[in-house]
């Protein structure tokens, strides 16, 4: 603003003071009365006329209203993770070994109709049978091993004693197989076994020919057909 309009502003602004002081006074109210422009001295009205004074007279101007706090968008969360490449692969299952199997019976056949049967059990010391003498024709021995260790079935048709059968010159532990009619070989513990033969008439002799198991053991037994 320049000075010429302060001084017209401030001349209308003492002015209307002017006219209240002087109805104040015809009403009985003291008030201050303000010192007409006339009677001011040069010094007074450069200092009211100064950007100071001027800035003091006039009322500071309220403050713009604050616009409303912006709403705050919530910042937006994260897409979720995708899981980068697939998922591991299950540990493989160990393959456990399949159990040993034990020594697996003899296959066995039924006897042939009309045939004789005839139950073996072979002992660490003995062998046993259902019967010690049939009649000539179909014999079927149905041999199990009721020991602790492997054995074996052998049925010789011979005139000899059952213990006085020749060494094997080949291997002395064991009896020379003379006349054998058939065998059912190493039958492990608790194994069974079935061997059907056509005998004749005569003496027989049943062992068990493992080494040493017919001398030492005293495996034989006599059997005969009539």
């Amino acid at each position: 603003m320049t000075g010429i309009s302060r001084l017209a502003a401030l001349g209308a602004a003492l002015f209307v003071a002017t006219a209240c002081g002087t109805s104040n006074a015809a009403s009985g109210t003291a008030t201050n009365r303000p010192t007409p422009i006339a009677t001011m001295s040069a010094a007074e009205m450069a200092a009211m006329t100064s950007p100071a004074t001027t800035a003091a007279a006039g009322s500071a101007a309220p403050a713009a209203a604050s616009p409303a706090a912006a709403a705050t968008t919530p910042a937006p969360t994260g897409a979720p993770a995708v899981n980068a490449g697939a998922p591991a692969a299950t540990n493989t299952p160990t393959r456990t070994n399949a159990p040993a199997p034990t020594s697996a019976p003899v296959a066995t056949t039924a006897p042939p109709a009309g045939a004789t049967t005839v139950t073996v059990t072979l002992a660490d010391m003995s062998i046993k049978l259902s019967a010690s003498s049939v009649a000539a024709g179909t014999v079927t021995f149905n041999v199990s091993n009721g020991g602790t260790t492997d054995h074996e079935f052998v049925v010789l048709q011979t005139a000899t004693a059952q213990n006085a059968l020749p060494s094997d010159p080949a291997n002395p532990s064991r009896a020379l197989e003379t006349g054998r009619a058939g065998k059912i070989e190493s039958l492990a513990p608790r194994a069974t076994g079935t061997l059907t033969l056509t005998l004749g008439s005569g003496s027989y002799v049943l062992i068990c020919n493992n080494p040493a198991h017919y001398s030492a053991l005293g495996m034989h037994t006599a059997f005969s057909v009539r």
